[in-house]
């Protein structure tokens, strides 16, 4: 009889042990709100959390440097379009300079222009900067961008020099008409070398925009994802905390008969 009793309660104990660790389960995720707290919890589960979580942090990295890379892209376009707005203006100034009738005094005013003109185009380019990176005086060439979680997902961005130098305009000559033939040509092939860095740099930029539009999707059904998987059943977790604690209250009370039971049977004995 003795013998039944202290089998009984050894089970009994260990059903107390095991409702109190489940109690403990089902109070962590209760407080974390999170199905999955523990590899114990769902060993399958939590690795494709892991994986998920990964995957997250990549495309956030993604989009961050797409972002900037954008930001890039759109202070040297609107450099460009500055570059552009002068060469147009300069070569209105051309077409005067080669008109014959135009007076000494006129010329004088135009070589005055070119030289201011060039003077701004130069100053553009030496100060449109992201940060600490100049973005038209050449330096900024052949760079990768990586905007996506894997390896090869990059967009190559290289910024040609918009300075005088650079677009061959450094022998221009307004004082006389034949001079000035010649600086149309030259001020036309600057043109269309700018047009074509700012045509690029626009294909480049609609790249980015696909790239961060994928990846913030992607981003978006990795949270669910994430959420469906891991996010607690809050009205199945309360319904298993009541029946935790009716399964323990019925395991006390049976210990505490089982106790009774044997002390009685001691004394008797």
């Amino acid at each position: 009889m003795i013998s039944g009793i202290k089998s009984g309660n050894n089970y009994a104990l260990n059903a107390l042990h095991r409702t109190n660790k489940k109690q403990q389960d089902n109070f962590n995720q209760l407080s974390t709100g999170k199905r999955v707290t523990k590899g114990a919890d769902d060993p399958l589960a939590l690795t494709k959390i892991g994986k998920l979580v990964s995957d997250y942090k990549g495309l956030e990295t993604s989009l961050a440097q797409t972002s900037s890379a954008q930001d890039t892209v759109n202070i040297a376009s609107g450099g460009l379009s500055s570059v552009l707005e002068n060469l147009q203006n300069l070569r209105t100034v051309a077409l005067q300079a080669a008109d014959d009738n135009a007076s000494s005094s006129d010329r004088r005013a135009f070589e005055t222009y070119k030289a201011e003109t060039l003077n701004q185009i130069n100053a553009t380019a030496g100060s449109v900067n992201n940060g600490s990176q100049n973005l038209l005086d050449g330096t900024y060439n052949n760079r990768n961008i990586q905007v996506g979680p894997n390896a090869g997902e990059t967009v190559n961005i290289d910024i040609e020099a918009a300075n005088t130098s650079a677009l061959h305009l450094t022998d221009l000559d307004f004082s006389s008409a034949s001079g000035a033939q010649s600086a149309i040509e030259s001020i036309d092939q600057a043109i269309g070398n700018v047009l074509s860095s700012m045509s690029d740099l626009g294909s480049k930029s609609n790249r980015l925009d696909a790239a961060y539009e994928s990846n913030q999707s992607k981003k978006e059904s990795i949270a669910s994802a994430k959420s469906e998987i891991e996010d607690l059943d809050y009205a199945k977790a309360l319904t298993d905390a009541k029946a935790l604690d009716f399964q323990k209250r019925a395991v006390i009370s049976l210990l505490s008969t089982l106790n009774s039971s044997a002390s009685t049977l001691s004394k008797l004995v």
